[in-house]
């Protein structure tokens, strides 16, 4: 009601304001003040009492999607972050969460259909396009999931996890030098991200390169020492470079 009387007071106050009625225009514009105060209170409040209301709750599935994420309850996480977009149905966040999950797991379409998601709410979103690579990349669909990473770095030139991805590409060409040099690149964009320390301690034993593989797996186990895959893969290495070594 007040959104329709303030309306409708702007356009009597253009209207004298014509006709030079400076009595009329003085009363009609001191109404428009106080009913445009009025709105903005109300606006407030509303927005305030949903916040109240919304936090507490938003703020408990969130950390419940990160801890079940922790504990690598894949399963749960996605239910808890389907549960945030029944109260913010564009979150993001959540919505390219669920797209990543959905690839851990092997599930490749519906990491597709999620990216998709993504991309039609904000088209924009580096992240988005990175997910829906990696979902055509896992259907075999490699020129598209090539596409979609170019797509993600042209929105942002030093998205780590789109560089990565261009070397999960090389990888499957066995191009293993430029899958190297893309993970090195990943690195230096993102020094935490543990996936690069493991495709790139892969590549190097892939060419049999040992040491520089264990020194990038010491690397990572500095940064995380509860890598557990880390400290199975650095002992079957460094076994590995013992049998070379003694041949």
């Amino acid at each position: 009601m007040t959104r329709y009387f303030l309306v409708k007071n702007q356009k009597i106050v253009q209207f004298f304001a014509k006709l030079n009625k400076e009595d009329k225009l003085l009363d009609y514009y001191m109404r428009l003040i106080i009913q445009t105060f009025i709105l903005a209170i109300l606006s407030v409040n509303l927005a305030m009492a949903k916040v109240t209301t919304w936090y507490p709750e938003m703020k408990n599935l969130i950390s419940q999607a990160l801890s079940s994420q922790d504990k690598e309850d894949l399963v749960q996480t996605i239910d808890f972050h389907k549960a945030i977009l029944k109260r913010q149905p564009n979150n993001l966040y959540s919505i390219n969460s669920i797209a990543e999950i959905y690839g851990k797991l092997g599930q490749y379409n519906n990491q597709v259909l999620w990216a998709m998601k993504a991309i039609a709410i904000d088209g924009n979103d580096d992240l988005a396009y990175v997910n829906y690579g990696n979902g055509l990349l896992g259907l075999g669909k490699i020129t598209e999931a090539e596409n979609a990473y170019d797509r993600a770095l042209k929105i942002d030139a030093n998205s780590s996890k789109a560089i990565y991805s261009l070397g999960l590409i090389a990888d499957q060409k066995n191009d293993y030098l430029t899958a190297i040099d893309f993970y090195k690149k990943s690195l230096e964009l993102d020094p935490f991200f543990e996936n690069s320390y493991f495709k790139l301690a892969i590549d190097y034993a892939n060419l049999q390169k040992y040491d520089e593989a264990i020194g990038i797996l010491n690397l990572l186990l500095n940064l995380n020492p509860h890598a557990n895959n880390a400290k199975r893969m650095l002992a079957d290495f460094e076994q590995k470079k013992m049998l070379r070594v003694a041949r």
